[in-house]
């Protein structure tokens, strides 16, 4: 497994854990007294939604965008590091706009929910090869 492998690895695991932080903070510090309206609920819920396919739509237009001869930085090994690292962003994000409905006191099993679905996001995702040379 090359550096660049054990690092990606080692931020899925911090994501990992950042998801298993939102989840413990969101039912040991919940506030019964309120309640998020419907409409907060749902944009709450939308904008986690968006950080997840947006997570995984960015990486794809990013391997796919044509290299420009006169940027040296813009290869297609950093792209590749680039997209990574936003799918896997994206989806500890979502974990964190659970936190945040749980904090507005929104509905506790749509922030499980949300919670789920961003260990299911980081647990899928798989380090695919890294295109042309590791080191430039």
């Amino acid at each position: 497994m090359s550096k660049e492998h054990r690092q990606l690895r080692f931020i899925q695991v911090g994501c990992l854990l950042l998801v298993l932080v939102c989840v413990v903070v969101a039912h040991l510090s919940r506030h019964r007294e309120r309640t998020a309206s419907v409409t907060v609920q749902s944009v709450i819920v939308v904008a986690a939604i968006w950080s997840a396919v947006g997570g995984l739509t960015a990486q794809r237009k990013l391997q796919k965008a044509p290299r420009v001869q006169t940027d040296i930085k813009n290869t297609p090994f950093k792209r590749w590091g680039a997209g990574h690292l936003i799918r896997l962003w994206a989806a500890a994000s979502v974990a964190l706009w659970g936190l945040i409905l749980s904090e507005f006191g929104g509905s506790l099993f749509i922030a499980d929910l949300l919670f789920g679905l961003s260990f299911l996001l980081l647990m899928i995702w798989r380090l695919d090869e890294a295109p042309g040379p590791m080191t430039e």
